[in-house]
């Protein structure tokens, strides 16, 4: 995967409070009202992906695990070692798995439609909707933060996330200073004793479907 140099940190290098995008669509440090922080469900979007556990980290580290909740969607088509870096890197919280319990290839049956690289029903329909009925029936959005792993280098990303997880905060700590390179948050998890997903050391750039990989254009078992 091709990165570009991180942005700059601001101030004392600290992480901002929140990306918000600006009126014309680029991501700002400008903080947003959050929720009361003394009874903040912080929901964590846990794909089992390098981005996804980094992020839960730094949200372990900043506000402990006691309000921690880590989000895992169940797509019937991981790696099996997906499963089990997300059991051994469940940081004393037992994630929460939610599934639409289809396969990709099921939905795209249903669909009529082979997803690609710009248009993603098996996402949408077994990650995001599990994810946000789980969301509508546990979690108040007046006192709930949603986390996303996503990157500095994919800080175009930004507004768009926030618009489709409205109305809940959505906050990117990957997106926050200090920036790290996937291969430097890999380090990470071996430095606390984990071992990192097996894909990644394969070459894939995700750690998602096994044997299909329809939406980043590639497949990484025939």
């Amino acid at each position: 995967m091709t990165e570009t140099t991180p942005p700059a940190a601001d101030g004392h290098g600290e992480r901002s409070a929140h990306i918000n995008p600006t009126a014309g669509g680029e991501p700002s440090a400008t903080p947003r009202r959050a929720p009361n922080p003394a009874d903040t469900l912080h929901v964590v979007q846990f794909s089992g992906g390098i981005g996804s556990w980094a992020a839960a980290m730094r949200v372990a580290e900043e506000h402990g695990t006691d309000n921690l909740i880590l989000l895992a969607a169940d797509t019937k088509a991981e790696d099996p070692d997906l499963w089990r870096f997300v059991a051994d890197a469940r940081f004393d919280v037992n994630p929460v798995i939610v599934a639409d319990g289809r396969t990709p290839w099921q939905v795209f049956a249903d669909q009529r439609f082979v997803g690609n690289s710009r248009i993603a029903p098996c996402s949408v329909h077994l990650k995001q909707k599990p994810c946000r009925r789980w969301l509508t029936e546990h979690a108040d959005p007046d006192r709930t933060v949603l986390y996303v792993g996503i990157d500095w280098s994919e800080q175009r990303r930004v507004p768009a996330i926030v618009r489709g997880w409205s109305p809940w905060t959505v906050r990117f700590p990957m997106c926050e200073p200090p920036f790290l390179s996937k291969d430097q948050m890999l380090q990470w998890t071996t430095a606390v004793g984990l071992r990192p997903p097996r894909l990644y050391q394969q070459g894939f750039a995700h750690n998602n479907f096994y044997w299909t990989t329809t939406e980043a254009g590639q497949q990484p078992f025939s």
